[in-house]
C-alpha cells in the first residue's frame, strides 16, 4: 500500500497520502509464517530438509523436566488458548517454525506425530491472529506517538490553520452537533475508496484461501494494506485539520496516526513477500525469503520507534519507508522473471503483470508531481492531485490482483 508522501510546493505541506497499504508480521515472527517448513511439512510428512529424520518417539515416562518446561514456557506466554495446541506439536525448523502449522499433531499408534486433524482450538484458526498482531502493532504506535516528541515537528515551511485551509480544498461540516473541517473531499473520498476495495480483496483471499499459506498471506497483506490506506486517508487528507491543526497557532508535520500507517504499510509489503515466497518458492530459498521478510519489519519496526522517541523526521518519512519497501518489490520481480522465463508458469506472469502495473502507477504519481500540475490545476480552482493520480492507479492495481491474479494463486509444491 503505498502512498503520497507529502507534496512540494505551496500544496506540498498541506497533503501527503501513502503508498496505500504490513506490521501482522510481529505474530508472524513468532507463530504465523512457518518459516521452518519444509515440502515435506505441507505434504504431511514428518522430516524436514537439512534436519535429520525423527528418530523413535520419547516415551512419556522419560521425557525429562527440562523439555516440559521448555514446552511449557512458550506456551505461558501465548495464552492458555494457544497453549493447548503447542503440546500437541512437533518442533521443526528455522525461527520457531514448529509453531507455525494450524495443524494440529495427533499421536499415531507408532508413537509418531501426525498431521491433519482439525484444530479443535478456534482462536488458533490462523496463527496467531496476524490481523489482530498488527492492530497491536498499530495500537503501540499511537501510544509511542503519544509519548513522543512528534508535535515539536513542524511544516517547512511552517504552515498555521489558517494557511493550511487556504492550500487546498476543504469543506465544513456538521457532525453530531459539532463543525468538522474535511480537507480535500474528493481525494479523501478516493483513498478511503481505496482502502475499503483492498480490505474486500484481502479478505476474498482469505475467504477462498484452501488451506494455501500464499492466499493466507495475500489476504492479510491486502487487509494491512487496506486499513493503512484508511489511516493515511484521514491523518494526511480529510481530517488532517483537525489533527494536525486545529488549537495549535502552528500545524505539526506528522501524527500517530500516520505513524500507524508507515508501520502497516511496510508489514503489508512483507506479507506479500511472505505470500511470493509459499507460492514461489521452495527449501532454502523459501526459508531465506521468509526470513528476510520478517526481519525486514522487525527492522523498520525499532527504527520507527527510534524516530518517534527522538522526533527524527527521516527516520519516520516516506522516503525512509521506500528504502525498507522497494528491496522486496526489486525481489518479487526477479523471482518471478526467473521463474516465468524458465516454466512459462501463469502465476508468475500474472506476478510480473502486478509488478509492472504497480511500478508504472508509481512513475506515473512521480511524473505528475514533478510537473507541477497539482499546483496548476489549482489555481485555476480545480484540484486534481498526485495523490489522485496515484490512488486511482492503486484502485486499479486491487482489481487487476482480484481479477487476474486471485484465481491463480496457489503454493508451490515439490514437483510443480
Amino acid at each position: 500500500m503505498l502512498g503520497a508522501r507529502p507534496l512540494t510546493g505551496s500544496v506540498a505541506s498541506a497533503a501527503s497520502a501513502p503508498l496505500a497499504g504490513a506490521a501482522d508480521a510481529a505474530g508472524g515472527v513468532a507463530v504465523g509464517v512457518g518459516v521452518g517448513e519444509s515440502e515435506g511439512d505441507a505434504e504431511g510428512r514428518g522430516d524436514v530438509e537439512g534436519l535429520a529424520p525423527l528418530g523413535p518417539p520419547p516415551d512419556a515416562s522419560t521425557r525429562s523436566p527440562s523439555t516440559a518446561t521448555a514446552t511449557a514456557a512458550p506456551a505461558a506466554t501465548l495464552g492458555a488458548c494457544a497453549a493447548v495446541n503447542l503440546n500437541v506439536r512437533a518442533p521443526r525448523g528455522l525461527l520457531g517454525g514448529w509453531l507455525a502449522d494450524r495443524r494440529p499433531l495427533a499421536q499415531s499408534a507408532s508413537g509418531y506425530p501426525q498431521i491433519g486433524a482439525p484444530n479443535p482450538m478456534p482462536c488458533l484458526a490462523v496463527p496467531m491472529r496476524p490481523a489482530a498482531a498488527t492492530a497491536a502493532a498499530v495500537l503501540a504506535s499511537s501510544a509511542l506517538a503519544g509519548c513522543g516528541r512528534l508535535d515539536e515537528l513542524g511544516y517547512e515551511p511552517t504552515q498555521t490553520p489558517e494557511s493550511w485551509l487556504t492550500i487546498q480544498p476543504y469543506a465544513r461540516l456538521t457532525l453530531v452537533g459539532r463543525e468538522v473541517v474535511l480537507v480535500q473531499p474528493t481525494t479523501s473520498a478516493i483513498v478511503y475508496g481505496l482502502g475499503l476495495l483492498a480490505v474486500v480483496v484481502g479478505a476474498r483471499f482469505l475467504w477462498r484461501r484452501r488451506s494455501e499459506r500464499s492466499r493466507l498471506w495475500w489476504g492479510v497483506a491486502l487487509i494491512l494494506w487496506g486499513v493503512g490506506a484508511l489511516l493515511a486517508g484521514t491523518s494526511y487528507e480529510a481530517f488532517s485539520y483537525a489533527i494536525k491543526c486545529e488549537g495549535r497557532p502552528t500545524c505539526v508535520w506528522t501524527s500517530g496516526w500516520e505513524i500507524g500507517y508507515l508501520l502497516v504499510s511496510v508489514a503489508s509489503f512483507d506479507a506479500i513477500a511472505l505470500a511470493v515466497a509459499y507460492s514461489c518458492a521452495l527449501g532454502r530459498a523459501r526459508r531465506a525469503l521468509s526470513a528476510y521478510a520478517l526481519l525486514n519489519l522487525a527492522l523498520y519496526v525499532v527504527v520507527v520507534a527510534v524516530g518517534v522517541g527522538l522526533a527524527n523526521r527521516f527516520l519516520i518519512s516516506f522516503e525512509l519507508l521506500l528504502v525498507f519497501v522497494a528491496p522486496t518489490v526489486v525481489w518479487c520481480f526477479a523471482l518471478n522473471a526467473v521463474r516465468y522465463r524458465r516454466d512459462r508458469q501463469p502465476l508468475d506472469r500474472a506476478l510480473l503483470g502486478a509488478w509492472i502495473g504497480l511500478a508504472l502507477t508509481i512513475a506515473a504519481y512521480l511524473g505528475y508531481l514533478a510537473a507541477g500540475l497539482t499546483e496548476t490545476l489549482w489555481d485555476s480552482g480545480v484540484w486534481f492531485s498526485a495523490n489522485d493520480v496515484l490512488h486511482l492507479g492503486l484502485i486499479a492495481w486491487m482489481l487487476y490482483l482480484a481479477v487476474v491474479l486471485d484465481p491463480l494463486v496457489v503454493d508451490a509444491r515439490p514437483g510443480d
